[in-house]
């Protein structure tokens, strides 16, 4: 069977990497279509918003970032998850800011605006998916991974998934709402998917990486869930908001057009009741007064609303006026005197047309306007028939059969309200008012209708306030379910898992129960056979266990102490009395000497172990180390005390012969010091008589190489000549010869002089450096034991010159870093054996290393009250293990060594109230011996 375990992270590559490639592959597709104008790839359709062109880049940035996100190398995806967020997150504050930063159309000039309210700019839905999706991807991609890496990109890829989501549902339901806010720009259906896309690989990497680093199923699986839901149910709730308050404002405005169709067609009706006056008139002429006012009397039982008509003359001097009295103080006036009323018998007269005047104070009162109709009989102007309407009354008794309970009206005319009825809609009803011209003849009103309040409750549904309700409840449900089935889960996976270790366990248990036995009867025969005496007693001191060792040791058996007396009979009495003052020295609470002396210690769990006389039965005593503890329960109560002890008899006694050995040790050191002082001075001068035997060696086979016979020959031969040495030069051919050979050997004697006291003034100058290194020899061992102040450099240079023969045959090179420095106290002797053997051991350093390079580096310098000299090589170095042991007596890494000197330069260092340490890193890197000296004289 596969393991689930396995199969979840394969799936989840998978996903990751076809989204990586859909989103890079529909990113260039729309970039392609826009830089090749092909309205298909950008925008789908014709009546669709187009994917912006910066959308299009993130989302193939984002593809990319994608995949390189679970490569190897994550961090590489960084830059391009910046982009995308940068972008993303600069769009979005464009918006919140009502700003422009010039980043639409930064790289791309736009030809197609469908549903978009800036050039270039991608929707604000889609900007806030690109800002989600750069701060998840750097979660991810950021070193070093970690648990607030997996949440944030888990939550925010929860809430890019359900933006993707609501907008594709949004595109199939008709829901401009989920995928458009407002007027702002859409988002394009192509980048609905995308987001889809994108949000599901966020989630399945933080799955991914989740599952990978503890195992089991995301801990934020289920806010997420909550939180996607609830996004989505608040994005629905406000695509319902949307629609519910389109068709609101629809049902408003189509009741509107309604109202000032009825207004339009009840002036009518009233302007044609004027005008069949007038054009009785105008065919039959003036007619008596009685049956002009019944006529216009029966016009006005007809029509509401008017408050008198009236026959104006040319001269608009009010002739006839019904009904009466209450138009009696109309009577004889003139009407055209006020600007408006002027305005319109000019133009009545003018176009021969019925004229409405602009709305004006009546006569009579009130708020209103007149109708004025012109007339004539056989083409004499008679003058003209007036109509003057009270606005409230005539609009009250039309608008009260077709205006609707709920609803409030408004008529402006020129930006002047000169009606209004029931005006309660308040803020919310306003949001849904309808405005409508209502024109008659030259008259243009606005009409401004909308509903109240509870109006609108009536008309608009309760049906998206219930999708938020129950979406709410069903996020708060979803990730309670979520998070139930995360935990039952885990608790089967820990329920396997514990029975696994509870089997495990069992047989660990039992195990452990036979090793248990085991180590008691071990921990038996331990106790039976132990050569310490073992013993242990109750809290108050009565002994409870007396081992055979105990027995051996003091002489009783266990039956004559067991459960009958504490362990005091076993010590002196001065010793406990000594040991109790010592003990209540620090303590607040003084102790009384007996068996609470014996315990003080072990009662606070401090460590008691200590040296004591043991009585034994027969009044002997042995010297004893013993230790106390307590005995304590699971709660740390106490239960009892053990002691230990152990005979230290052959101990001490080894302890004295140590300390007889150590003084011999001492002295031994000492003298090893001294030889390895003398040691160096008679190899320095061994070096020197190797010199002085070559010079010897050289000027003897000078001297045996001269060629004394051939002389003897030429003396001969002149002797047996001697009574004709002229004739012998002259005539004899070797006499001849004779004077050329003589300046040859000459010569040659000369060159072989010069080289013989060559070597003679060099032997010379060698035995006088071995009188001096004698010399120096001998001054440093006459002043041996005695403290007295040294000169720093002057010590330096002094080792250095022990060690001068073979410094300079080995190669050798010595580097002094040091000034004037104080002088210190010390032993001469002492100080230059530890410098002379410090130096020596780092020249053979050196030389083991096998180097052409080979250096001694010596440094002083002063810290406080002591002074520094260290001796640094760079040869072989010292491993970690030998640091510890390197001056222990014996222990040496040279194949003739002895294991004295740095042991004996220690303890040297050590009278003189200083001290040797060593420092190296290690194998094949040098080392650095410091030696430390006081500057001021020991008490």
């Amino acid at each position: 069977m596969s393991n689930p375990k396995k199969i979840i992270p394969t799936l989840s590559s998978i996903l990751i990497r076809v989204s990586g490639l859909f989103l890079i592959i529909l990113g260039l597709t729309v970039i392609i279509g826009w830089y090749a104008k092909i309205p298909l790839l950008v925008q789908i359709h014709q009546s669709l918003a187009p994917m912006q062109y910066n959308a299009a880049l993130c989302f193939a940035l984002a593809g990319t970032s994608l995949l390189i996100a679970i490569s190897k190398k994550p961090s590489y995806a960084i830059p391009s998850t910046l982009l995308v967020f940068f972008i993303g997150a600069i769009t979005l504050t464009q918006y919140l800011l009502y700003t422009d930063f010039g980043i639409d159309e930064f790289l791309f000039k736009h030809y197609i605006f469908t549903e978009t309210s800036h050039p270039g700019r991608m929707s604000p839905a889609t900007a806030l998916v690109f800002t989600l999706s750069g701060l998840s991807m750097l979660a991810i991609c950021l070193p070093p991974r970690k648990a607030i890496g997996d949440i944030v990109s888990g939550v925010f890829g929860s809430l890019v998934l359900a933006l993707g989501i609501m907008a594709l549902l949004g595109y199939i339901t008709g829901l401009t709402g989920t995928y458009g806010w407002g007027q702002l720009t859409q988002m394009a259906m192509h980048t609905s998917t995308g987001a889809f896309f994108l949000g599901m690989s966020i989630l399945a990497i933080a799955w991914k990486s989740e599952r990978s680093r503890t195992g089991r199923s995301p801990t934020w699986l289920s806010f997420s869930a909550t939180l996607a839901a609830f996004s989505a149910t608040f994005i629905l709730w406000n695509a319902l908001l949307l629609r519910e308050e389109q068709e609101s404002k629809r049902t408003v405005q189509v009741y509107a057009d309604g109202i000032r169709n009825e207004i339009v067609a009840r002036m009518d009706s009233r302007v044609r009741a004027l005008v069949r006056i007038a054009e009785r008139w105008k065919f039959s002429g003036k007619p008596s007064r009685t049956a002009w006012e019944n006529d216009a009397l029966s016009h006005i039982a007809d029509f509401q609303g008017y408050q008198a008509i009236a026959w104006v003359d040319e001269k608009t001097v009010v002739q006839w006026a019904v009904p009466l009295p209450e138009n009696q103080v109309a009577m004889g006036k003139v009407l055209a005197t006020e600007k408006k009323r002027r305005a319109g018998f000019e133009q009545a007269r003018a176009t021969d047309q019925v004229v409405f005047t602009e709305h004006l104070e009546l006569l009579k009162g009130g708020m209103g306007m007149l109708i004025i109709v012109p007339m004539a009989h056989h083409g004499i102007f008679e003058g003209y028939i007036v109509g003057a309407i009270a606005m409230a009354p005539m609009m009250n008794s039309i608008l009260t059969q077709i205006l609707a309970e709920g609803y409030s009206i408004s008529l402006t005319e020129n930006g002047e309200t000169f009606y209004q009825r029931s005006d309660d809609g308040g803020d919310l009803g306003k949001q849904f008012e309808a405005l409508v011209p209502v024109n008659m003849k030259n008259a243009e009103w606005i009409a401004a209708i909308r509903p109240r309040s509870d109006t609108l409750r009536e008309i608009r549904s309760s049906y998206p306030y219930a999708v938020l309700i129950f979406g709410g409840l069903f996020s708060l449900l979803l990730g309670v379910l979520i998070y139930f089935a995360q935990n039952a889960l885990s608790r089967s996976q820990q329920i396997v898992a514990t029975n696994k270790s509870l089997r495990k366990e069992i047989s660990e248990r039992q195990r452990a129960e036979k090793e248990l036995d085991e180590l008691g009867m071990l921990q038996q025969a331990i106790l039976s056979h132990a050569a310490h005496s073992i013993i242990s007693t109750t809290t108050e001191g009565i002994i409870t266990s007396f081992n055979p060792g105990a027995e051996r040791m003091l002489g009783y058996s266990a039956s004559e102490v067991v459960h009958k007396t504490t362990p005091a009979i076993f010590h002196m009495w001065d010793e406990i009395v000594a040991r109790t003052n010592i003990l209540n020295k620090d303590r607040e609470v003084p102790i009384e000497p007996g068996f609470e002396t014996l315990v003080a210690k072990a009662k606070v769990n401090a460590v008691d172990q200590s040296e004591w006389s043991y009585v034994k039965k027969d009044g002997s005593t042995v010297p004893v180390n013993l230790g106390v503890t307590s005995l304590r329960d699971a709660d740390g109560n106490i239960t009892g005390f053990l002691g230990i002890a152990g005979d230290i008899s052959e101990l001490k006694e080894a302890v004295a012969t140590l300390e007889e050995t150590h003084e011999q040790l001492v002295d031994a050191s000492h003298r090893a010091g001294m030889a390895e002082v003398a040691t160096s001075v008679l190899h320095n001068v061994g070096n020197v008589l190797n010199s002085v035997n070559i010079s010897c060696t050289v000027a003897s086979d000078k001297i045996s190489g001269f060629r004394i016979d051939n002389i003897d020959k030429t003396a001969a031969l002149l002797r047996g000549h001697e009574q004709d040495l002229a004739t012998f030069f002259q005539t004899d051919p070797r006499g001849q010869k004779l004077p050329e050979f003589l300046e040859r050997v000459a010569s040659r004697l000369h060159e072989e002089r010069d080289q013989v006291l060559t070597e003679l003034t060099l032997l010379g100058k060698n035995v006088d450096h071995i009188k001096e290194i004698v010399s120096m020899q001998q001054s440093y061992a006459m002043v041996s034991g005695m403290t007295e102040l040294l000169s720093i450099s002057e010590l330096i240079e002094d080792s250095l010159r022990m060690n001068d023969s073979s410094l300079s045959r080995h190669a050798v090179e010595i580097v002094r870093d040091y000034d004037a420095l104080p002088q210190v106290y010390a032993e001469r002797h002492k100080a230059l054996q530890i410098l002379v053997n410090l130096i020596g051991n780092a020249k053979d350093a050196c030389d083991d290393n096998g180097g052409v390079d080979k250096r001694i580096i010596i440094r002083a310098t002063q810290s406080g009250k002591t002074v520094s000299i260290s001796v640094t090589d760079n040869g072989v170095g010292i491993p970690e293990e030998n640091l510890t042991r390197i001056f222990a007596h014996g222990f040496t890494t040279k194949k003739s060594g002895h294991g004295f000197g740095l042991h004996s330069c220690a303890i040297a260092a050590r009278e003189m109230n200083g001290s040797l340490t060593v420092h190296s890193d290690g194998v094949g890197h040098g080392s650095t011996f410091t030696l430390e000296l006081p500057l001021e004289q020991p008490a």
